[in-house]
């Protein structure tokens, strides 16, 4: 498959809801498979918006043994020092920094100071926001990246609400119904350390 499809971590945390099994386990994206569950929003920003399930409709990696990297950027975010790593080309949910609307835009189009999704609020269904505090330009191994495409067209990846597009992105503009920056917080640690057992795991 080209390069150009490689967009998330294989590390990234997800939320899998499993038919058999009340509520969800968290695992990461790399043991995902075609017509498994996650977790998702729905009706992202609006009133109405919940919780939703979402079912993997396919799941792309590279085989071009020529390619071995694959240009990314993380993102730092000011919400519990998190990080979001996608290929240049994702798209992304984002509110451009002095706009306050949701957009979904190219990775490489997004600017420090700009917010992405963090989820929602529990009980308000508030969004969630987090600024971007630093964007760093790495390469990493292209076996490290996969594409996972999605019936609702979106998913919660590392926390955050990701969409499952590349290259062209969708040209919603999207008016919160309520906003709420998400800042730095005492969970830091707890998922940082959540988000490195779930890996060891999924890797033995």
């Amino acid at each position: 498959m080209s390069l150009i499809q490689c967009s998330y971590l294989k590390s990234a945390i997800i939320l899998k809801q499993d038919e058999d099994i009340s509520g969800s386990r968290i695992l990461t994206l790399g043991v995902i498979k075609v017509n498994d569950t996650m977790q998702t929003i729905k009706d992202i920003a609006q009133k109405k918006s919940h919780f939703a399930i979402t079912n993997v409709t396919e799941i792309i990696v590279n085989t071009d043994k020529k390619v071995t990297q694959v240009n990314v950027l993380k993102f730092q975010l000011n919400y519990t020092g998190a990080l979001l790593t996608v290929s240049e080309n994702q798209c992304v949910y984002v509110i451009r920094r002095g706009k306050e609307e949701i957009t979904i835009e190219r990775a490489d189009k997004l600017k420090e100071g700009d917010f992405l999704i963090v989820q929602l609020h529990a009980t308000s269904a508030e969004v969630l926001v987090t600024r971007i505090n630093k964007i760093e330009k790495l390469k990493v191994n292209a076996n490290d990246l996969v594409t996972v495409k999605t019936t609702t067209g979106n998913f919660i990846a590392d926390f955050m609400a990701v969409s499952d597009k590349t290259d062209v992105c969708p040209q919603d503009k999207i008016k919160p119904f309520l906003l709420q920056e998400r800042k730095q917080s005492k969970i830091q640690i707890f998922i940082e350390k959540l988000k490195s057992a779930v890996f060891k795991i999924s890797n033995q």
